[in-house]
C-alpha cells in the first residue's frame, strides 16, 4: 500500500465521519413549523376549481422573514386565485405555487393561506407543500396531498330568450336558443329540438345552416360543445293565431350521461292577442321634413283613443311602405311598427315621432291609410341585462329635446335607460336599441315613441346606457 493510497482512505474516512456528524446533527434540530393542509373536493372533476387550505405555524421563538410555502404539483394546473392572512408575494412557475411570507413572527404565531387551481389532467394529483425559511436556516415542515382527479361529465343546457315585448297575431317573433356544455367534459353530436305552435310561418333562421325542419319541429344540430362552450340559434317567426303559443326546446347528445336534466329542457309561453280595429284612430299630424342632426326624416303622427276604455298601450302599424321606418321595434306581418308604452285613456291622445331613411332626404308621401293603430297589453320596459357604459355629454337642445353621447363599438347594440329619479329607482328602457355605426353615439330623447313623454313635460330626466347581448 502507498502512502498516497494510504493518505486518501483517510481522508474518505474523514469526510464519511464529517457526514455522519451533520447528519446526526441536522437529526437532532427541533422543527420551526407546524402544517396541516386539507383539500376540496375530492375526488374532483377536470377544469373545475380544486381548493387547497394551508395552515403554518411559526414554532420558534424569533421573527423568520422571508419563508416559502411552496406548492408543487406532479401534474399540469391553472391558477384560479390565492388568498392569505400575512402578506405574502406569490411567485407562480411551471406547476409551481410559492408563498413568500415576508414577515412571519415566532412563539406559535400562524399563517393561513388558501390556494385555488384547475387540474388539466386526470387520475392522482400530488401537491407536495414544503415551507422553508433561509435566513436564518430552519428546519423544513414538508406534507403530500393527493387529489383524485376524474374525468367529468357533460352538462348540457337550453335556454330560451326573447321575445322582448307583447305580441299581436301576424307579429314576426324573434327569440333565441341558447345552448351550451356546462359540465367537466365536452360531448359530441349535440343536438336541440324545437317545438314551434301550430299555424306559424318560419321567416328566417340565424345561422341557418344545421337546422331541419319537419312538422313544426326545428332540429338544429350543433355538432361539438366543449367545455364552457356556448352556441346560439336565432329564431324568427310569424304568429297567425291568438292566444296561447307554447315554444319548447329539449337539448341531448347520444352516448352522454348528462346527471342535471333540470337545464335540458325550456318552454317559453307567448300570449298573442288579437288586431282590435276600431278602438284607436291613427292619423298625420304634421308635414315630413328632413331633420340635418340626425340624417332622418321625421314626421308626426297622432293616435287617438276613441273607445268606451283606456288601452294599457298601443301599436302602430305602417302599412305598404317603400322606405325604411328607423325607429322601428318590430315586424307584423312584413311591416314595421312602432310602440307607445304608456296607457292612453279615452279620447286622449298621444303624438309620435316617426323617423324614415329616405336617399334622397325628400319628402315622400305616407298616407293615413297607411297607419293602423291596435291597442295592447301593458308594457313592461325593464332594463335588460348588461355592461353599464359611462354618458360623456347631456344636452338640452333649444326644442326642448334631450341629446346624449356614449362611447361605442361599430356594430356592438346598445339600450339607453331613462328616469325621473336621479338613483334609477324607476328606469326604463328606451325604444327601440341601438346598434353602433361608430365609436361614438349621440341620441336624442324626443319623446314617444321612443320613450313614453317628451322630457319637457317631465320635472326631470336622467340617462345611463348599457351594451347588450
Amino acid at each position: 500500500m502507498t502512502k498516497s493510497f494510504q493518505r486518501g482512505v483517510r481522508r474518505a474516512a474523514f469526510a464519511v465521519g464529517l457526514l455522519t456528524v451533520l447528519m446526526a446533527g441536522r437529526s437532532l434540530a427541533q422543527p420551526s413549523f407546524t402544517l396541516s393542509v386539507s383539500d376540496a373536493p375530492d375526488p374532483i372533476q377536470a377544469n373545475q376549481t380544486l381548493t387547497y387550505f394551508i395552515n403554518v405555524t411559526n414554532v420558534t421563538g424569533f421573527l423568520l422573514p422571508d419563508v416559502a410555502v411552496t406548492n408543487r404539483f406532479s401534474g399540469p394546473v391553472q391558477l384560479v386565485g390565492t388568498t392569505n392572512s400575512r402578506p405574502a408575494t406569490v411567485l407562480v412557475t411551471s406547476n409551481t405555487v410559492t408563498f413568500v411570507i415576508s414577515s412571519f413572527p415566532g412563539g406559535g404565531q400562524f399563517t393561513l393561506l388558501s390556494l385555488g387551481v384547475r387540474p388539466l389532467g386526470f387520475g392522482d394529483l400530488t401537491n407536495t407543500i414544503t415551507v422553508t425559511s433561509f435566513n436564518p436556516v430552519t428546519t423544513n415542515a414538508v406534507t403530500n396531498v393527493i387529489t383524485r382527479v376524474i374525468e367529468g361529465q357533460p352538462d348540457l343546457a337550453i335556454a330560451i330568450r326573447g321575445p322582448a315585448h307583447p305580441v299581436l297575431v301576424n307579429d314576426w317573433v324573434s327569440y333565441t336558443l341558447a345552448a351550451s356544455n356546462e359540465g367537466g367534459n365536452a360531448a359530441q353530436n349535440v343536438t336541440v329540438s324545437n317545438n314551434l305552435p301550430a299555424d306559424v310561418k318560419l321567416i328566417s333562421l340565424s345561422p341557418s345552416n344545421g337546422v331541419t325542419t319537419v312538422s313544426n319541429v326545428l332540429e338544429w344540430s350543433v355538432g361539438r360543445l366543449g367545455i364552457g362552450d356556448a352556441r346560439e340559434l336565432k329564431v324568427t317567426l310569424q304568429l297567425t293565431n291568438a292566444g296561447l303559443a307554447e315554444i319548447h326546446a329539449a337539448i341531448s347528445a347520444p352516448n352522454v350521461l348528462d346527471t342535471n336534466l333540470v337545464n335540458n329542457t325550456a318552454t317559453t309561453n307567448l300570449l298573442v292577442g288579437p288586431l282590435l280595429p276600431g278602438l284607436l284612430v291613427a292619423s298625420n299630424a304634421s308635414a315630413m321634413t328632413f331633420n340635418p342632426q340626425t340624417g332622418l326624416m321625421e314626421q308626426t303622427v297622432r293616435v287617438l283613443n276613441v273607445g268606451p276604455l283606456a288601452v294599457p298601450s298601443s301599436r302602430l302599424i305602417v302599412v305598404d311602405l317603400t322606405n325604411r321606418l328607423y325607429n322601428a321595434v318590430g315586424t307584423n306581418d312584413g311591416n314595421p311598427f312602432v310602440i307607445h308604452a304608456a296607457s292612453l285613456e279615452t279620447d286622449q291622445s298621444v303624438d309620435l315621432l316617426l323617423e324614415y331613411f329616405v336617399p334622397s332626404r325628400l319628402p315622400v308621401i305616407v298616407e293615413d291609410a297607411q297607419l293602423r293603430a291596435f291597442p295592447m297589453l301593458a308594457m313592461e320596459l325593464n332594463p335588460p341585462a348588461g355592461s353599464p357604459l359611462l354618458v360623456t355629454l347631456v344636452t338640452n337642445l333649444a326644442n326642448g329635446d334631450i341629446l346624449i353621447e356614449f362611447p361605442s363599438v361599430p356594430g356592438q347594440r346598445y339600450t339607453v335607460l331613462y328616469s325621473s329619479d336621479p338613483g334609477f329607482a324607476d328606469e326604463r328602457a328606451a325604444l327601440p336599441s341601438i346598434v353602433a355605426p361608430a365609436d361614438r353615439v349621440q341620441w336624442i330623447d324626443d319623446g314617444p315613441p321612443k320613450t313614453v313623454s317628451r322630457p319637457a313635460s317631465v320635472g326631470a330626466r336622467f340617462y345611463r346606457v348599457i351594451q347588450t347581448p
